[in-house]
Order: structure tokens, then C-alpha cells, then sequence
């Protein structure tokens, strides 16, 4: 028959947490009792129902064989401890990443609590088996006693143990001896009874012991497994946060690459630019030496060298600023100086 399941969580209801003792729990059941007594509670309709369930819990956790198949049997079902139901509201607002050490260290406690059950599991364990070797023991004693009697009366029961003993006489010797080998034979049986049946249940309590270990060693391996993914996991997480930073850092490093090359580039267009600008002028001190030197080797005068030198762009502005003072003055010959005293130009 399938044991029934459990639906409540008995450390919250007794207000302790997964690791704690047995002191711990007698003092919180007494205090919880004095306070939810359906005498104190005469207005509460649940007042019963709370009080059982606080009995219920305390009955199952104080007893070590109840409290394992408890823990075992909620072990796979999400339980929060008296110190964080509480703050169930606040816990469930938190993000991801802060509920993950705290499901971590969640279950390497989980891992140690059932280390420390499995520890106590196999002690109970060795000394059952003890018991059931002392027993054991017993019975098979009692049986070496009942085959050696049994061959002492068969040998006693040929001619010639009869002989021997009818020799002996004194029947009512042999009366009493009979009697105490029946007596002796039927408490021989009596104590093999209830050794054997001390027997069976040793052998019953080591298998239960035997069942309840293989489920410890399989909820820790579980835990274990759990445990490593996650560790897994964190690495794993780990690993692309390292990831998406250095690939942060090289789209920054490149686009300050680009950034720098893109400078350049200006600087360079920015550097023809004024190289163009200058050119025609470059030129034109080219042009303006190189007519200087073939009036030069033509015979020209210094003078006229220095005049012809200028460059077309001096010229040009020189020729402009003429025709502004041309317009001026309101001549198209050139220049006058004006004299107030005659009232006359003179060129």
C-alpha cells in the first residue's frame, strides 16, 4: 500500500527549519500548542484543524524513521523554511539572477542535511545488522542443541542403549530424565519461536533501513546533479558575460579604428584641399622666375625684370583697383591731382 502523500510542510508549520533537532522542535511544538489550543480559540472555527495539524507535525518529525520517509517524500516538492516564508512576497519580485544563489545554497544545504541523514541511516543500519547476526546466532545455537539431543535419543533408542539403561535401572530416574528432556525440548522450541519471529522482524527493519538508504543515495545524487548543472550553468553564463564584453571591447576598439582613420582622411583631404588652393599661386612664382630669367638672358633691364615679375594675379588687382580709382575720379585717361587754388587738373 502506497504510503500517502503529503501536502503540508510540517518544519513551517512547527516554524523550524529543515536541520533542526529534536530539542528544537519539542520546544517549538509546546510553544505553538499553548498558543493554538482549541480552548484559547474558541472563536476560531479552524481552531481543531490547526491544532491537529501542528500534532501531526510534531508526531512525524520528532520520530527519525517518520521524519526520513517525510523528508523524502517531500523532498522533490518546492519547500521554503519558517525564515523565508515570511518573505515569500519579496522573494518572488527579485530577479533571476539574484534567485539563483539562493536556490545554490538552497540545495547544498538540502546535500549536507541528507549526508548527515545518510550517515545516521548507516549507523542504524550496521547495528540492525548486528542484532540480526546476534539473533541469528541464537537460533542457529538452538538448533545445534536440538540435532545433538535428537542423536543422543536416537542413540539411546537402539538395542543397545536400551539394554544399557535397563541394566541401570532405577525406572523412575529414567522417568524424570525423560520429562526434563521434554521440559528442556519444549522451551528449546518456545525461545527458537521467538527468536525466529525476533528474526524476521530484524531482517524486515534492515530492508526498510536497506530502502530508505537507496532513496537517500538516490535524492543525493539528485541534488548532486542539480547542483553541477547549475555550477554548469553559472559557468556557462559566465562564460557569454565574458564573451559579450570582449566583444564590447573589440567593436569599441574598432569603431575608435575607424574613428581615427576616418580623421586621417580628412586631414588629408582637408591638406589637398589647401595644396590646390596654393597651386596656381606656386605656379604663377614659376611662371613670373621663369620669365625673369629668360628677359634676363634676353638683355632686359633690372628694372623691367622687377616690373615684369609681377604675377598675373598681382596684375589682375592692380588693374581692378585702377579702374575703381578711374571710376572715382570721373577720367577713363588716368589719374588727376586736383588743385584747389586755379581750379585746374593737372595729369
Amino acid at each position: 500500500m502506497a504510503p500517502p502523500q503529503i501536502k503540508d510542510d510540517y518544519y513551517a508549520v512547527l516554524g523550524v527549519t529543515s536541520t533542526a533537532d529534536v530539542e528544537t522542535l519539542k520546544s517549538a511544538w509546546k510553544r505553538l500548542a499553548r498558543l493554538k489550543h482549541p480552548d484559547k480559540n474558541p472563536r476560531n472555527p479552524n481552531a481543531t484543524a490547526e491544532f491537529q495539524l501542528l500534532q501531526a507535525a510534531y508526531s512525524t518529525l520528532s520520530d527519525p524513521i517518520e521524519r526520513r520517509r517525510y523528508d523524502l517524500q517531500y523532498a522533490s516538492r518546492p519547500r521554503t523554511d519558517a525564515t523565508s516564508a515570511n518573505n515569500h512576497g519579496q522573494g518572488s519580485a527579485k530577479k533571476p539572477t539574484e534567485r539563483q544563489p539562493a536556490k545554490a545554497s538552497e540545495n547544498e544545504e538540502r546535500l549536507r542535511y541528507l549526508e548527515r541523514t545518510r550517515a545516521a541511516e548507516e549507523a542504524t543500519l550496521l547495528e540492525a545488522k548486528r542484532r540480526l547476526e546476534r539473533v541469528q546466532e541464537g537460533v542457529r545455537k538452538l538448533e545445534e542443541e536440538a540435532l545433538k539431543e535428537a542423536k543422543e535419543q536416537k542413540a539411546k533408542n537402539t538395542w543397545s542403549g536400551y539394554f544399557y539403561s535397563f541394566l541401570a535401572g532405577n525406572p523412575q530416574k529414567m522417568d524424570d530424565e525423560k520429562a526434563e528432556r521434554e521440559r528442556r525440548r519444549l522451551d528449546r522450541l518456545a525461545a527458537q519461536r521467538v527468536k525466529e519471529r525476533d528474526m524476521e522482524r530484524q531482517k524486515l527493519t534492515v530492508q526498510r533501513l536497506e530502502t530508505s538508504l537507496r532513496a537517500i543515495e538516490s535524492e543525493i545524487g539528485r541534488i548532486k546533479r542539480d547542483i553541477d548543472r547549475e555550477k554548469a550553468e553559472e559557468e556557462e553564463a559566465r562564460r557569454k558575460e565574458e564573451w559579450r564584453r570582449w566583444s564590447e571591447e573589440m567593436l569599441r576598439r574598432r569603431a575608435e579604428q575607424e574613428r581615427c582613420q576616418h580623421a586621417d582622411a580628412s586631414k588629408n583631404v582637408e591638406l589637398r584641399r589647401r595644396e590646390q588652393e596654393y597651386e596656381p599661386s606656386r605656379r604663377d612664382i614659376y611662371a613670373s622666375k621663369n620669365v625673369k630669367r629668360r628677359k634676363r638672358e634676353q638683355g632686359v633691364p633690372r628694372r623691367s625684370l622687377r616690373n615684369s615679375g609681377k604675377s598675373e594675379k598681382r596684375k589682375k588687382g592692380d588693374r581692378q583697383r585702377l579702374r575703381m580709382i578711374y571710376s572715382d575720379v570721373g577720367a577713363e585717361e588716368g589719374p588727376r591731382r586736383h588743385v584747389p587754388e586755379s581750379g585746374m587738373c593737372v595729369l
